[in-house]
């Protein structure tokens, strides 16, 4: 009965390893398998190896069906990010920023060549074509590449 018990702890520490990782239950997991095994072996000598293979194949076909039922469960569905919320489009972690390319603002930092700027009334990380700008000159954007907003500095009569 005691290696029964000490099998189902395995594979119960196992299923808490999928959920708080760390290590401290996966090892707790693999010493109760092993205590399992071990008990088995003293208790029932020769049966011993049955009762270890058993286990084995137990624990693989119960992490295997955890595995494949677990981004379906509730817990997985709150640890595991979707695909995308709109399956058209995919996902992005930012708005668009083509909506600034041709637009004027001034550097609020020292571009070097990457800083702060205000483009309108927004705060940008932008940078440079590779020059350097100084802090309060006026800009203009002048491509966007992904999250990548490129500025120029503006002459006077340009």
């Amino acid at each position: 009965m005691l290696v029964l018990l000490l099998f189902v702890a395995a594979v119960i520490f196992v299923y808490v390893e999928l959920f708080l990782p760390g290590g401290v239950f996966g090892i707790l997991g693999t010493i109760a398998f092993v205590g399992s095994i071990v008990l088995a072996f003293r208790q029932y000598e020769a049966m011993g190896f049955w009762i270890a293979g058993g286990e084995v194949i137990a624990a693989t076909v119960l992490i295997l069906i955890g595995i494949k039922r677990f981004p379906h469960s509730h817990a997985g569905r709150l640890l595991i990010l979707g695909r995308s919320l709109d399956k058209k489009d995919g996902y992005s972690g930012t708005e668009p920023l083509d909506q600034y390319v041709g637009k004027e603002g001034v550097s609020l930092t020292h571009l070097r060549p990457a800083g702060i700027a205000e483009i309108g009334s927004t705060r940008l990380n932008v940078v440079t074509e590779g020059t350097f700008i100084d802090k309060g000159k006026p800009l203009k954007v002048v491509a966007v590449e992904g999250n990548r907003v490129v500025v120029r500095e503006m002459k006077t009569g340009t």
